[in-house]
């Protein structure tokens, strides 16, 4: 197995740092996988380390920035929601790395019986995206610097009506 380092320095003539891989490179990166040189998780960590991304960290940390900016925060249990919240979402990009790794079903051998079931993972990510949906309703959003809230249908039937509208 080639190591994450020299794959790094044999594709390194390949690409310019900070560019999207090149049509050499993705031929390298082929080549190398189908004679089992190169796994797909050097590659995926390669491509942050040139793109210079935090991958879904980086989007945690800025959504993390952007809650935490939009609720108050001196008060703590708004903030351990913040926190929570991102941690289900780390514990979500976990469940798809291993869907994507395994599939979406798994085969149980029980002697000489096989059974076909649905992934663990799946039902994980059931749980935890109720839990973030709770959550999301939860949060108690500070209104400063915001556009104000369009009307809902029930502020639009709730006419002031005056005794000219009654018969």
């Amino acid at each position: 197995m080639v190591e994450y380092s020299s794959a790094m320095r044999t594709s390194g003539n390949m690409m310019n740092a900070g560019s999207p891989p090149g049509k050499k490179f993705c031929d390298f990166f082929a080549m190398e996988h189908r004679r089992g040189g190169c796994s797909v998780q050097i590659f995926k960590r390669f491509l942050l380390h040139v793109r210079g991304g935090g991958g879904i960290d980086m989007d945690l940390n800025k959504l993390k920035a952007q809650l935490m900016s939009r609720i108050d925060t001196d008060d703590l249990l708004e903030v351990k929601k913040v926190e929570r919240y991102i941690e289900l979402l780390k514990l979500d990009e976990q469940c798809n790395e291993s869907l994507e790794k395994d599939g979406s079903t798994i085969i149980i051998e029980n002697g000489k019986q096989r059974f076909i079931k649905s992934h663990p993972a799946m039902t994980d990510k059931t749980k935890i995206n109720t839990q973030l949906i709770a959550l999301e309703k939860s949060f108690n959003f500070v209104d400063e610097g915001l556009p104000p809230a369009t009307s809902t249908v029930e502020d639009k039937c709730k006419k002031e009506y005056s005794e000219d509208d009654l018969i």
